[in-house]
């Protein structure tokens, strides 16, 4: 039976559609967007357009039924945040898809920083110091209770969106003002603010069959784009006990279904923090593959087996990299105040063997090319190179 994978712009989704290819499993690729990489792919067996998952929910999943009808497509794969419009009217899907997602209220306990926040207090979580924030009123305390540096957060973001930095009280007032004033946040949407924690980070990726753990991979982040805090662009795997063991027994509590990534610094001092837990499928996706953890073909039998038998071994020192995102993460570093020489050099040293690649493949290199154009179309029209999803719950500027 062949899957339905949505987001076909983005290389988590190239991912996917290779790894099921080579396992002899067909795939269709939809995207809102046009030219999307994937839809140029040899292994892609059809793509199409879909309404905007965000201005025109409902007519995103008519267009996904309409696929399943026409194609026999049966189990359904999202790839970002697509997926939790599609947990919203889980109803209509399941009749004609299998759905292996968590149910949105679970999504959004872990979405929303507020609420996971809460959850890491009632888990006793090892988490940064977090401040929430109700009324405005309370960011006078706060400023003068939190240690510096420290993070605005938005309660609802992906990647760096809205990401914040501040140094000292007056800062932290001022920005967090600026921030709600932009995005024109009500008060039970008020950003967070958090205690700004040095140290290396980690991403333990994981899939869930109702509350048992089936398949975990453990990486370490060696570059990020931005260089301030964003995308893993190189990687390597690891193993990270006592982090598995906080990113398991948390998802355990919450009988999840389906993918995670939960995201951790350990600090100089050896202690594991953790960030965040990302209720989708992340940028690195291809590092889980690399190293013989198959996230997306595991998701796939998962859906129509009912189980998988768990994947919870692999090799650790695996090297994977996001070549598109580490050209733009070498302007990045040449542009902050470290040696240009060496920044240079570690650059270079990626050009090796031991070193494969999400997005670019000789026995397909068009999608690597395709991929280029929507972050340049984007950068040239909107002056960025990650624009907000239109109609999407960040795109709040006026």
């Amino acid at each position: 039976m062949s899957a339905l994978i949505t987001f076909g712009r983005n290389r988590m989704a190239y991912t996917a559609l290779r790894s099921l290819a080579r396992r002899g499993i067909g795939a269709v690729v939809g995207d809102s967007y046009s030219p999307s990489m994937c839809f140029y792919s040899r292994h892609c067996d059809g793509h199409f357009i879909y309404p905007s998952p965000y201005r025109h929910p409902e007519g995103f999943i008519d267009s996904l039924i309409g696929q399943a009808r026409k194609r026999g497509c049966r189990v359904l794969i999202p790839m970002h945040e697509e997926g939790y419009v599609m947990a919203r009217f889980r109803d209509r899907l399941e009749p004609h898809f299998m759905v292996p997602l968590a149910t949105e209220d679970q999504i959004m306990a872990l979405h929303d920083k507020g609420r996971f926040a809460g959850l890491a207090e009632q888990l006793d979580l090892p988490v940064p110091r977090t401040f929430l924030v109700n009324r405005m009123e309370e960011v006078e305390r706060i400023a003068g209770e939190v240690s510096y540096p420290a993070v605005v957060k938005p309660r609802r973001a992906h990647g760096a969106f809205g990401l914040r930095y501040v140094r000292v009280a007056e800062e932290l007032r001022k920005t967090f003002t600026e921030l709600v004033d932009r995005y024109h946040y009500a008060s039970h949407e008020l950003p967070i603010v958090q205690e700004y924690v040095r140290g290396t980070k980690h991403s333990v990726c994981m899939l869930f069959n109702r509350g048992r753990l089936r398949a975990l991979c453990t990486f370490r982040f060696l570059r990020e784009y931005p260089v301030d805090g964003g995308t893993a662009v190189l990687r390597i795997s690891t193993r990270e006990e006592r982090m598995e063991r906080i990113a398991r027994q948390t998802l355990e509590h919450l009988g999840w279904h389906g993918i995670a990534e939960a995201e951790f610094l350990l600090t100089p001092e050896g202690r594991p923090l953790l960030l965040e837990i990302n209720p989708r499928f992340w940028g690195s996706l291809y590092q889980g593959v690399a190293s013989g953890v198959d996230f997306p073909y595991l998701l796939y039998r998962m859906a129509l087996d009912g189980d998988v038998d768990p994947v919870l071994d692999y090799p650790t020192g695996v090297k994977t990299r996001w070549l598109w995102g580490d050209w733009r993460a070498l302007c990045d570093y040449l542009r902050h105040p470290i040696s240009q020489r060496k920044a240079l050099l570690d650059y270079l040293k990626c050009y090796r063997r031991d070193v494969t690649y999400d997005d670019f493949f000789w026995d397909d290199p068009v999608p690597f090319l395709v991929e280029m154009i929507y972050p340049l179309a984007s950068f040239l029209t909107k002056g960025t190179f990650n624009p907000v999803e239109e109609g999407s719950e960040y795109d709040r500027e006026e």
